[in-house]
């Protein structure tokens, strides 16, 4: 489920989902229109508490088709692919940052 604003509306939405030690979340794309498609992920450690990511992106069979490990993302970072048909991207947290409160 995505946040969306009311059509016709000017407004922008920001949003935040918070990945604990114990967590991973998977995203599910279907860009079947036979083009390539930018898709951008931004990731940001509000708290500045040495938080590290893993991102992979996998194809609609499960094939692995990339995996970057991100890390030292307090002043915000994207992540960022082209990517066509059906594929899932994976955010793993892999750092033993304190505490799991992201505020």
């Amino acid at each position: 489920m995505f946040l969306q604003p009311a059509p016709g509306s000017s407004t922008s939405i920001a949003s935040a989902y918070f990945v604990t030690a114990t967590q991973s979340l998977s995203i599910s794309l279907a860009l079947n229109d036979g083009y390539a498609h930018r898709e951008a992920l931004y990731l940001l450690d509000f708290t500045d508490n040495g938080r590290a990511e893993t991102i992979s992106i996998s194809n609609a069979i499960g094939a692995p088709l990339d995996t970057e490990s991100l890390s030292n993302f307090d002043n915000g970072v994207y992540a960022i692919w082209k990517v066509s048909g059906s594929v899932t991207i994976t955010i793993d947290r892999t750092s033993s940052a304190s505490g799991d409160n992201p505020f």
